[in-house]
């Protein structure tokens, strides 16, 4: 016999978690890994997708809307920073392997601007140990500030993202959240994730920390 209600243990001896896996959620984009060992793949895309668990921390009681956050503002984020990634080459502007260049409308070096550019101007590639040099339309990449475009640190690209666009790890953990972890797929049966703890405060450990 199945027991009452009122013999069921709380809400809040457990925890909630939040996933979201939408089609809307994706991005193609291209991109290589050069090694400064001396390994390069060949410039490929994937047709990526992103997913996210937002994890509550045990013992929070949910308030009266019965939501740990709302879905729709979840799938809003993380389809943003998707769109930022979409339809590009991806940039890795810290790889030891290669020397990336932002040259002017007029082919002069200028500073490599972070992120899309929609300005004019070029990116050259050089990879340092066989010399293979990529050129491209500025506008046609986006420059990440990372080591590699790995399935990885795209993942922790997006999570990063993706919290700003939450308000920040104060917001999340006001809400109960304990940990957000963001899963970026490149094929099927094939994903990376980064898993970001967040901390009492929301304060996190940030890359110049």
């Amino acid at each position: 016999m199945a027991a009452a209600a009122a013999e069921w243990p709380r809400p809040e001896s457990g925890h909630f978690e939040l996933f979201v896996a939408k089609a809307a959620c994706k991005f193609n984009a291209a991109h290589f890994i050069a090694h400064p060992d001396g390994y390069r793949e060949r410039m490929h895309g994937h047709n990526y997708r992103a997913e996210i668990t937002v994890k509550g921390r045990q013992g929070w009681a949910l308030g009266e809307d019965g939501y740990l956050l709302d879905f729709g503002s979840v799938k809003k984020a993380l389809k943003a920073s998707c769109a930022e990634l979409d339809e590009t080459f991806l940039c890795p502007a810290k790889c030891a392997a290669t020397v990336v260049t932002q040259l002017g409308a007029e082919g002069e070096v200028v500073p490599l601007a972070p992120g899309r550019w929609d300005g004019r101007g070029t990116l050259r590639i050089v990879v340092k140990h066989d010399g293979a040099e990529f050129t491209m339309p500025r506008s046609d990449a986006i420059v990440l500030p990372l080591e590699q475009a790995s399935a990885e640190l795209l993942a922790w690209y997006i999570c990063c993202h993706t919290l700003e666009r939450l308000g920040g790890p104060a917001a999340l953990w006001a809400q109960g959240a304990e940990s957000l972890r963001v899963g970026v797929v490149e094929t099927e049966h094939q994903e990376a994730s980064f898993t970001l703890p967040l901390r009492p405060g929301g304060a996190v450990a940030t890359a110049g920390s």
